[in-house]
């Protein structure tokens, strides 16, 4: 139980700061195609953002943007 409580419990601003600064920076986009430099070099403004969705409830609306790719085809 003491395990599971410590997993559901909100990340912290310090965990997700250390997280990203451990990301090894130069290496190749993610899914959103937004590379960890980006992420390192926007911090301050999208902890801001972080903040406010949070305050509020909801994401603002370019956040809820989804692409859908299918996944490659085997060439035979």
């Amino acid at each position: 139980e003491e395990a599971n409580a410590d997993l559901e419990r909100p990340l912290t601003l310090e965990e997700l700061q250390s997280a990203l600064q451990t990301m090894d920076s130069g290496k190749a986009p993610g899914l959103d195609g937004l590379p960890v430099d980006f992420y390192k070099s926007f911090w301050t403004e999208m902890l801001a953002v972080l903040s406010d969705s949070l305050a509020r409830g909801c994401l603002p609306v370019c956040c809820l943007r989804v692409v859908t790719t299918p996944p490659p085809q085997k060439v035979t």
